[in-house]
Parts: C-alpha cells; structure tokens; sequence
C-alpha cells in the first residue's frame, strides 16, 4: 500500500532550503526551526561571570531569562539596564533595533559568535521569542527546573534570523469534561511559548460539560 500511494501521488513542490550550515552540529535542533540558521564553528560558554546587558524596553524580558538561567546553572546573571557590554565582558545582550520592524513584532535576530551573544527585536514579543530560541541551544538540564552544576553551560555559535510565518498559531485545551489543574494550565501555557505559539484556545464548555 505505501508503494502505491507514493507512486501514484504527485509530485509535491519542496520547500526552499532554510538551513544553511558551515559545520552542522547536532545540538542545533530548534522547534520550529528559524527562517534563516547558519551554524558556525565552536561554542559560546556561560559561567558565573555572565551578566545580562539589556536595553531598558526589554528588562521584564530580561529577568524572565536570568531567572531560568540562574536556576538551571546556579549562576547570578545579574542584570545591568544597559544594551551595550564592556569590551571583553562575558555578556548576554538584549537590544532594541527599530531596524528590525521589517520582521514584525514577534522577529529578532540571535548572533552568538566567538566574543559576543547578541539578542535584537524591535518589540517585546520578538525579544521573548528569541530568549526561546536562546533556551533551546542550551543543554536540555535547561527544562528540568533545578540546579545541574555537572552540565558545561554552553550554546553553538550561530546567526539566526526569524519571523512567523502564520500569525494565528495556536492550541486547543479541552477541558469540558476532564478538570485539569492549575499547574498543569500554567506548564501547557509555557510549552505553547516555548514553541513559540502565540494562542491559547480554552475549550470549557459544550453539551454537558460546563467547567468553570
């Protein structure tokens, strides 16, 4: 049966390709993958030395990733209410460039290169998605909501580019007939950013169920 539908459907038009790797490594796995991803070569490491440099729009932004950083890897992160890191300074950079309204207001741009990681978005969506982004290229100790002080904290140098495609993405919860709790409400909700949906679809109600 599978021989004979591959070889009687058409042939579908293939996607372009969006990935575009100078040395491909296998800790670059996002979801969803970024409109534009070039891999370069090395790693970028994170110590207790790393401070976060954010422009002031972005400063919610920022304590929202000192504080899954601090608890992953133990270490500070403290915040400084300035985009632009001394010369040399471990730092993750937070920054506003007007530039990047071509993306829209969920875009950003991550450059994590051999001095520098360097997060930009015109607006806060981008900024909370790129942070997304920048969680996945760490270790995945990052998720499990504890200390790992056995892990290398590090991410893959690379140049991303991204933008939705859709505006609407979304999910559905039904909760008509089974009551779900409060934590697990709160966790559905950040896996959906994680993945960088941006609508939440709280089925409650139908026939006979009524669950608020």
């Amino acid at each position: 049966l599978c021989s004979f539908v591959a070889n009687t459907l058409p042939d579908l038009p293939r996607p372009s390709p969006i990935l575009h790797c100078q040395t491909m490594s296998k800790r670059v796995a996002l979801i969803p993958q970024p409109a534009s991803l070039t891999v370069l070569e090395g790693d970028y490491p994170l110590s207790s030395s790393t401070g976060i440099f954010s422009a002031p729009a972005f400063l919610h932004e920022a304590e929202y990733l000192a504080a899954k950083l601090r608890c992953a890897t133990g270490f500070p992160f403290v915040i400084h209410a300035n985009p632009a890191a001394p010369k040399d300074a471990p730092a993750i950079e937070l920054i506003l460039d007007p530039d990047l309204h071509r993306l829209g207001k969920e875009g950003y741009q991550l450059a994590v290169e051999a001095g520098s990681l360097k997060l930009k978005s015109s607006a806060a969506a981008g900024m909370f998605y790129g942070i997304q982004t920048l969680l996945q290229l760490l270790p995945p100790a990052i998720f499990d909501g504890r200390p790992s002080p056995e892990v290398t904290w590090s991410l893959p140098r690379v140049l991303i580019e991204d933008s939705p495609r859709f505006g609407w993405r979304g999910a559905m919860l039904d909760c008509s007939r089974y009551f779900m709790p409060v934590e697990f409400l709160r966790k559905f909700i950040d896996l959906l950013a994680l993945h960088k949906l941006n609508v939440f679809h709280w089925h409650l109600t139908d026939d006979q169920g009524w669950r608020i």
